[in-house]
């Protein structure tokens, strides 16, 4: 072997070996949470399968290349490896959020019988984004195939979040992340694959990046499809945080659409519904599961405030694409596979579940024990639930420490916001940073109730 084809394959082992400074690096962290310990086996497990038959990789990736070529192909291959290292640097690097929303996600997941591994990140976009799409995109499923059958199956996610959403001051909009931990749930089950099988959510993607830059001719059918697969997925992911949360997801994205828009397309203007589609559908689940009319009234009006004040511009972004069409394709499949999953995901936030999160509260089974069982009853009663909820609410606000679990927690909150038949001042953005940290603190106060109360 020349002396420099060596040089170059010792430099590629070296680059393997800095692997070790992202180790150390979580290991000087001065406090370690689960998921940074979670990432640290990951990326031992990454490096441990980099060097396995590396050298047998190395040999196919140069086979029947000049000596040069051959130099070349392996810099290349040294460059892909240098550009995953950055990367999960700059992830670790940018990985400190309030543990709150860790514990929202987890429970989040545990709602829905997953058990996914993932670190949230600073990020100039909202996304969920697999390990092994990044693999992917270096080509690293072709030029180390020994590598990929190891990886492939054991996936790791970043939850990519805006820096507006790192303080406990914004715990309010927390449940919009929650919608990208639905898309952890949907791959990890594989329920993206129960439309459009042979299309991956990676390849449409990748595909409709083509398009963006022109690589890919307009009106093409193969764009069309991609386009169903992405819209279902988005459907999917609206779909578990609104039957976890009811209201509290389809509040927050209306009041966050327009100023988040770019960051949840980025390039690909394409690859969401059509926010009043979108709605209209979380619209159709909450109905089904809350009694309350104030809950979908409230929505409806952010609804048609949303599309009368920025229609034009929601619609200019969907003006080359037959958004009817796909809706009327889509529309079939995505009720029968959701048909499915309330079946197969048995949590959901309706009026009977916030009755029992209620009646599980601490200050709940102490006013049971000094009240007669019969006063208290009353409240739960259907007559007197909606305004029982409106009176937690305001005492919630009123910083009463109302321990229930997340979904009914963020419930109560939106009560908050549903106009009131007495007259009231509008909630300003000093009021809503105040709720949100008690959201939070509630949140941190919940998941210790568990750990060591249950």
């Amino acid at each position: 072997m020349l002396s420099s084809i060596r040089k170059e394959r010792q430099k590629i082992r070296e680059e393997i070996n800095e692997f070790d400074t992202l180790l150390d690096y979580i290991d000087r962290r001065s406090y370690r949470s689960p998921h940074l310990v979670y990432f640290q086996e990951y990326l031992k497990h990454c490096k441990k399968a980099l060097l396995k038959d590396l050298d047998s990789s190395l040999d196919k990736i140069t086979e029947g290349f000049s000596t040069t070529e051959k130099s070349s192909k392996l810099r290349d291959f040294r460059s892909n490896l240098k550009h995953l290292r950055d990367l999960l640097l700059k992830f670790l690097l940018s990985s400190e959020v309030p543990r709150e929303l860790y514990w929202l996600c987890d429970l989040f997941l545990e709602y829905n019988n997953t058990r996914a591994e993932y670190l949230i990140c600073m990020s100039e976009e909202i996304a969920s984004l697999p390990m092994s799409y990044i693999l992917m995109r270096l080509g690293l499923n072709e030029t180390h195939p020994s590598f990929w059958n190891q990886m492939k199956d054991s996936d790791f996610y970043f939850i990519q979040v805006t820096s507006n959403f790192k303080e406990p001051s914004s715990a309010i909009d927390w449940p919009i992340i929650l919608h990208e931990i639905s898309h952890v749930i949907c791959k990890e089950k594989k329920i993206d694959e129960r439309y459009l099988e042979p299309i991956s959510v990676y390849t449409a993607l990748r595909l409709l990046d083509q398009f963006s830059t022109g690589l890919l001719p307009p009106n093409s059918p193969l764009i069309d499809a991609v386009t169903r697969k992405l819209y279902v997925t988005e459907y999917l992911a609206d779909f578990f945080v609104t039957k976890c949360l009811a209201g509290a997801f389809g509040w927050r994205f209306l009041e966050k659409y327009v100023s988040l828009v770019d960051i949840f397309e980025v390039d690909r203007d394409r690859a969401h519904p059509p926010p009043d589609k979108r709605l209209q559908r979380m619209l159709t689940d909450i109905k089904r599961h809350i009694k309350n009319p104030a809950v979908p009234q409230f929505l409806e009006a952010g609804l048609a405030e949303l599309m009368g004040r920025e229609g034009k511009n929601v619609d200019k972004r969907l003006e080359k694409l037959d958004v009817g069409t796909i809706e009327k394709d889509v529309e079939p499949a995505l009720n029968e596979i959701t048909k499915m999953l309330n079946t197969e995901y048995k949590y959901t936030l309706t009026d009977d579940r916030i009755k029992e999160s209620i009646q599980e509260t601490q200050w709940f089974k102490l006013l049971s024990k000094l009240s007669s069982k019969a006063a208290v009853k009353k409240y739960l009663s259907q007559k007197r639930f909606d305004a029982f909820l409106r009176q937690l609410s305001d005492n919630f606000a009123d910083a009463t420490p109302i321990v229930a679990d997340p979904s009914t927690l963020y419930y109560l909150v939106m009560l908050r916001y549903l106009p009131s038949t007495k007259s009231t001042s509008a909630i300003n953005k000093t009021e809503e940073e105040v709720l949100s940290k008690l959201i939070a603190d509630a949140i941190r106060l919940y998941s210790i109730q568990r750990t060591f109360l249950q």
